[in-house]
């Protein structure tokens, strides 16, 4: 099997390895996403309003939509790191969410689109 760098010209092979990049990128800030919806799934409820100056947890819906965020980029990351055609292009997908984590997921974004 040929190599990529011997099989493509210049310019796609550059192209090649920032998408590796970012697909590597994809799986790790997956990752955190999953463990922060997670974690915060986790938390009991609490019975009493919090005092001044502290924030409230994140409802249950927000963590939930969190954590599948974060599994669907997983998903997407390994598919484009393993060449899948059909699952692959969940990584676009999940790029859109993804502008909204400022400032890494939204470099991440910009290089991948």
């Amino acid at each position: 099997m040929a190599k990529p760098k011997d099989a493509l010209s210049a310019a796609e092979y550059s192209n090649y390895r920032n998408i590796r990049a970012v697909a590597y990128l994809f799986v790790v800030m997956g990752a955190i996403f999953v463990l922060a919806g997670l974690g915060s799934l986790a938390q009991p409820a609490p019975s009493n309003p919090p005092p001044a100056g502290v924030s409230a947890p994140a409802p249950p819906e927000f963590a939930a939509f969190l954590a599948v965020i974060g599994a669907f980029g997983v998903v997407g990351g390994i598919a484009t790191l393993r060449g899948s055609p059909k699952v692959a292009p969940l990584i676009y997908v999940m790029a859109v969410p993804y502008l909204l984590a400022f400032p890494i997921g939204t470099i991440l974004s910009v290089v991948l689109f």
